[in-house]
């Protein structure tokens, strides 16, 4: 699936790119009844060293519920039905500790977590660290996300670098590491892009990579190869990256998130016969959208957030989401038929409290 290059810069295959356009981009929210087939909640145990504080990564894997929580520095594991089992890792700069944990990832019955300029590797079973390493860290490159397929072959991805050195010649985005050397790279950096969660898990050691801003062709991603695997149209609503830089370093505040457009596409999750995304459209709203593979159907608007859980993970059967317990706490008009799929399981969760966890839903489509 690669051409390989000099220097072992790659191009990636981009054969039969499928192209989704999307022509109603009005201001409606986003319509989830007739689509869902089933809800369900798994309320996250409430204790004083379970409280997630910044949900900015989730894997759910048959040992159990992963989160991290980046405020707190940490991984938090749940079972199952929400029950806490143990804290993995803490701030701090001794055995177990992190100094700035950004990215983890199940691998090989084992969770890999990527620390500042390190990896650490911990059994699932008990959580302890069995094994960790730092990787190649030349000037600039100090990566926020990861993929591991084994100790001795893994990808890191550094959306913008520290410092750059231009007479040195080309930067990229993303390198393949084989055996503690860089085997490939990938994404030439040109502009400043956010620096998300990139890399979303879609079955079978594969994943779907967030683009850069700007760009809206998404690639997936596995262990031998990349590709291209389909394209958002967003027509002339879309931003260019020469635009966005513009905006950026415009002298108006906020000018790019402010901007008239759709931007910054994320959280792709693939289930069963249907791709899910998000991403930011104008005046900095947010957007979530659903591409019916089969059909090329597409459903798209804005995101309901007094109702819609935030998805961030799918095992390929279900979705996943969460929400904060004070969106559940807030009273809904009952006149209201947006949504309305979401109620019953609101109504059938325990009183909650402004104090207690997070609360998780899966989410089984038609």
């Amino acid at each position: 699936m690669f051409t390989n290059c000099t220097n072992n810069k790659v191009t990636i295959c981009n054969k039969n790119t499928v192209v989704y356009k999307i022509t109603k981009t009005s201001d409606e929210f986003f319509q989830w009844n007739g689509i869902i087939e089933n809800i369900e909640s798994i309320p996250l145990e409430t204790r004083n060293n379970s409280l997630i504080g910044q949900l900015t990564k989730g894997v759910i894997d048959k040992s159990g519920i992963y989160l991290l929580d980046f405020k707190n520095q940490c991984l938090l594991n749940f079972d199952k039905r929400g029950k806490f089992i143990r804290k993995i890792g803490q701030r701090g700069k001794g055995p177990n500790e992190f100094l700035e944990v950004r990215d983890f990832c199940i691998s090989n019955n084992n969770l890999y977590t990527l620390d500042y300029k390190k990896i650490l590797c911990y059994n699932l079973i008990d959580g302890d660290v069995i094994d960790s390493w730092s990787f190649n860290s030349e000037k600039g490159f100090n990566p926020e996300n990861l993929i591991v397929y084994s100790n001795d072959e893994y990808y890191l991805w550094n959306s913008n670098p520290d410092v750059w050195d231009r007479s040195k010649g080309e930067y990229f985005r993303m390198r393949k590491i084989r055996k503690d050397k860089i085997d490939s790279e990938y994404f030439k950096y040109t502009y400043k892009t956010s620096g998300d969660p990139r890399f979303y898990a879609c079955g079978n050691g594969s994943y779907y990579l967030k683009p850069v801003d700007g760009e809206y062709v998404i690639h997936k991603l596995t262990k031998d190869s990349l590709y291209t695997s389909f394209e958002i149209d967003f027509g002339n609503r879309a931003l260019i990256p020469e635009e966005i830089n513009e905006l950026r370093n415009s002298n108006i505040p906020n000018a790019y998130l402010k901007s008239n457009f759709f931007k910054s596409i994320s959280n792709i999750l693939e289930v069963k016969d249907y791709i899910y995304f998000n991403c930011i459209g104008p005046g900095s709203k947010k957007y979530e959208g659903l591409i019916n593979k089969k059909t090329a159907e597409i459903k798209f608007g804005r995101w309901d957030y007094k109702r819609s859980p935030r998805f961030f993970y799918t095992d390929g059967e279900l979705l996943y989401g969460y929400y904060e317990p004070y969106t559940l706490m807030e009273e809904l008009n009952s006149n209201n038929e947006l949504n309305t799929c979401f109620d019953l399981m609101r109504k059938n969760l325990p009183d909650i409290q402004v104090s207690d966890n997070l609360i998780l839903v899966t989410v089984n489509l038609k």
